[in-house]
């Protein structure tokens, strides 16, 4: 109780607080220090992160607890949880039509530090419709390693090294990854924040690369995941300033022995995200444009969806948007294309 009434006095004195709380549960900081705009996250927050989501010097606490034949075993005696409540209502193409769509999804987050040296983070959720618009899941443990590198495993995207999936301004998140079917289960080691490696995907065999640069204004990397049958290249661009974050996410899937390289193969496809987020205090626009296209043909799933969101933030850590997608990809009104109210809160 004495951390949520903190975090009420704080909104009243304290600028608006746009961010998932239970961190600010936690630590007692305000959710602007981390976040530009609910919910993207700042630079100083992508170190906090690197830092297992441990402040520096940070000693979590933790209760010992007596087991059996004599032994000790020991838990967090805290555990945050906070739940992420989206939900849309409006227009969407679907099987020809144009017809009334309505969905909510809900994620459950919560973070607990095992010992100094490691942390395990989870998002759980789901939505009421098959078709939603935006699921996403993560679990992930992860461990502080020598010379400040870390290890981690569990359910995750590349997507987790650059801009998170669901951390944009619109209602449709960066859909390059899942396109390109970047995500899944296995586990990396970070040496440093500009350089990552591991296994993507364990039960295909599926080993990445990403190597590059991240700064406060300005961050790039390149992507490898060279599989036989499953190779992928990419490219990843963000420059951002206060308010203002432009970004682009690039793709070469090719579907093909390793080494090949036939651009006008069937297999072979392009795949991107590319947006820009402009926040003016509590208000926000937010473009985004994700692609999937080929060198020759149409390929399976074409993808050429243009998005708007005009929208505001009326209360902490609550945005309420007017959106709108047009898909090129098909005749209006095939499949895609949507337009309607958006809401995603926080607490």
């Amino acid at each position: 109780m004495r951390y949520v009434l903190t975090l009420v006095v704080a909104a009243f004195y304290l600028t608006p607080l746009y961010g998932i709380p239970y961190y600010a549960k936690r630590y007692l900081k305000n959710c602007s220090e981390c976040h530009t705009g609910y919910a993207k996250s700042s630079y100083r927050a992508e170190r906090f992160k690197s830092n297992l989501y441990m402040p520096e010097n940070y000693n979590p606490k933790m209760k010992t607890v007596a087991f059996r034949r004599g032994g000790e075993i020991y838990l967090p005696q805290d555990l945050p949880v906070s739940f992420r409540v989206r939900a849309f209502l409006g227009m969407l193409a679907r099987e020809g039509e144009f017809r009334s769509y309505g969905d909510v999804g809900v994620n459950l987050y919560s973070s607990f530090n095992l010992s100094s040296v490691s942390s395990f983070f989870f998002s759980l959720g789901g939505s009421l419709s098959d078709s939603a618009l935006n699921v996403f899941r993560d679990v992930l443990l992860y461990l502080k390693m020598p010379a400040n590198s870390r290890f981690g495993m569990g359910k995750f995207s590349l997507s987790e090294f650059f801009i998170k999936r669901n951390a944009v301004l619109t209602y449709r998140g960066l859909r390059a990854y899942e396109l390109a079917e970047l995500e899944g289960i296995g586990a990396f080691l970070s040496l440093t924040p500009f350089l990552q490696f591991g296994l993507l995907d364990a039960r295909n065999g599926r080993p990445f690369l990403r190597t590059g640069a991240n700064t406060e204004h300005f961050s790039f990397a390149l992507v490898a995941v060279p599989v036989d049958g499953f190779q992928r290249f990419g490219c990843e661009v963000r420059t951002r300033f206060g308010g203002f974050d432009l970004f682009a996410v690039s793709f070469l899937a090719l579907d093909q022995k390793l080494g090949r390289f036939d651009l006008e193969d069937s297999t072979a496809s392009v795949i991107g995200s590319y947006g820009l987020d402009l926040t003016f205090g509590r208000y926000y626009a937010s473009l985004l444009y994700n692609y999937r296209g080929a060198f020759k043909g149409v390929p399976e799933n074409h993808t050429s969806l243009l998005t708007l969101s005009l929208g505001f933030f009326p209360v902490e850590n609550l945005k309420v948007s007017l959106e709108g997608g047009y898909e090129f990809a098909v005749a209006f009104p095939k499949r895609g294309t949507y337009v309607g109210i958006a809401t995603d809160w926080a607490f």
